[in-house]
């Protein structure tokens, strides 16, 4: 039920990288890994989750992995991170076993650390606050 992402313009410029050795081709390859392990391991959870502890899990480069979310991602590490809070948020928000929660419980139980990051990163991934998105989900389903 999770909507669609709106198209972003990418973030980096394409000259940003110019001499760094890894490529796009390589860069598009290790994009795949934060996005596997993130959906996987569920690290989005982690409040206090950084770049480097990221990139320690995946056995790569900070800046790499740095590089790989920026050029391929078109996105930051937390954006990253961030719209995987969003994904799990939309699911708990319409799951009936989490109806218990406050919409701003469900932010915190996600991975985010304030109110206000959590609706500015919903309204960016969805368009809508969770407010608005639980009330929806509730008429559809009814």
């Amino acid at each position: 039920m999770y909507p669609p992402n709106i198209a972003i313009a990418p973030i980096e410029s394409p000259a940003k990288y110019q001499n760094s050795a890894l490529d796009t081709p390589a860069a598009s390859v290790l994009f795949e890994k934060p996005e596997a392990y993130i959906t996987t391991s569920r690290a989005y959870e982690d409040p206090e989750l950084t770049l480097s502890q990221f990139a320690q899990a995946l056995d790569v480069s900070t800046n790499q992995l740095s590089q790989a979310i920026n050029q391929v991602g078109e996105q930051t590490f937390y954006g990253l991170v961030n719209r995987h809070r969003v994904m799990a948020a939309c699911s708990l928000l319409t799951d009936p076993k989490h109806q218990h929660l406050s919409v701003s419980g469900i932010g915190y139980e996600v991975g985010f650390r304030s109110k206000s990051t959590y609706y500015a990163a919903f309204r960016r991934e969805c368009g809508i606050t969770p407010s608005v998105y639980r009330k929806q989900a509730k008429g559809a389903q009814s």
